[in-house]
């Protein structure tokens, strides 16, 4: 599953969260797509602080100094 659409379906739980609660369509609308958004950015900062540990635990070399 992509990061896009890790975002998106975090977008669409946000938006029927706030249309749920009765903030109204347009609201709904501006805080599902703030969702998405942030919900991409979440996913990939994960991603890459992942691939940053994976990396720092890697096999050194034994004569480097």
């Amino acid at each position: 599953m992509g990061y896009a659409a890790i975002g998106f379906a975090f977008g669409i739980v946000m938006f029927v969260s706030a249309l749920v609660s009765g903030w109204g369509l347009g609201l709904a609308l501006l805080i599902g797509w703030l969702g998405a958004s942030l919900g991409v950015v979440a996913v990939v900062a994960l991603a890459a602080m992942r691939l940053s540990a994976s990396s720092d635990t890697a096999e050194k070399d034994p004569l480097e100094v």
